[in-house]
């Protein structure tokens, strides 16, 4: 059975966070950005397992656990660091959210704005 861990993390402990995950061994799996519709603001959801230690608990009682790092409550031109640097395979993720109009664009520090060649504003 697969359980979901979620931890609501502060725009500013995000890269601590995701480099504890790295040194634990965890793999990315999915970045999705989302708009509250209540008060305009964003949240962007980072998941995460830890294979070795999955195939351990399956091993021992079937289940495992995904983790999802949450960030919550981000401003419509507030910048995000990108967590390139530990997950490459981020960035068509990080991309995509700002390409597609989820959120404005360049909003990414680091390798996001050094890659992204197209860009629409959001429109609220």
């Amino acid at each position: 059975m697969q359980k979901a861990i979620y931890t609501t993390v502060g725009i500013d402990e995000l890269l601590s966070h995701v480099q504890a995950l790295k040194g634990v061994g965890a793999r990315f799996v999915q970045m999705h950005a989302e708009r509250n519709v209540d008060d305009g603001t964003y949240r962007l959801v980072y998941t995460f397992i830890n294979v070795h230690a999955a195939q351990e608990h399956i091993a021992q009682d079937g289940s495992y656990a995904i983790e999802n790092l949450v960030v919550e409550g981000i401003d419509r031109y507030q910048e995000i660091p990108s967590i390139s640097s530990y997950y490459p395979a981020v960035f068509p993720f990080e991309n995509e959210s700002t390409t597609y109009s989820v959120l404005p664009s360049p909003i990414y520090r680091s390798t996001l704005r050094a890659f992204s060649t197209r860009s629409r504003p959001l429109n609220p």
